[in-house]
């Protein structure tokens, strides 16, 4: 297969799409920027949905530092809101991810207080006993 400069051109087009385009858009400085623009107009339907998109992307990329900041905000802002307590128990998640034990179990235990039945209730309650029986020293 003979390379013209049109090719190759053609396969680093393909490689930057395809492979830096999205660690760009999911990078950390793109994701202040998104949170940036939420927090302009925080009460429309759109902010509230992205910025838990975006709590999600930064706890699914091992940025569990950002993601509880942004699930902390979701669930201090949205009162209302039907999807606090996902909120909730993802910051949960968060805080055990970063071995921040003793908040990882308070806010296990204030879902189970404040959603006893949720979805999340039993995967909380786990959570507690998972950092209860398996990070006894911290």
């Amino acid at each position: 297969m003979e390379f013209t400069w049109k090719k190759i051109l053609l396969l680093c087009g393909f490689f930057i799409t395809l492979i830096v385009g999205p660690i760009w858009v999911l990078s950390t400085p793109m994701i202040e920027y998104y949170v940036t623009k939420f927090d302009r107009e925080p009460d429309t339907e759109n902010s509230k949905k992205y910025l838990l998109k975006c709590a999600d992307v930064c706890y699914s990329t091992m940025r569990e530092d950002k993601s509880a900041e942004l699930y902390q905000k979701f669930y201090d802002r949205y009162k209302e809101d039907h999807r606090r307590h996902y909120a909730l128990y993802w910051l949960g998640m968060s805080l055990d991810k970063l071995n921040k034990n003793k908040d990882a179990i308070n806010t296990f235990y204030q879902y189970l207080n404040e959603y006893p039945e949720g979805k999340y209730a039993k995967d909380s309650t786990d959570g507690v006993q998972r950092i209860k029986y398996s990070k006894p020293n911290n």
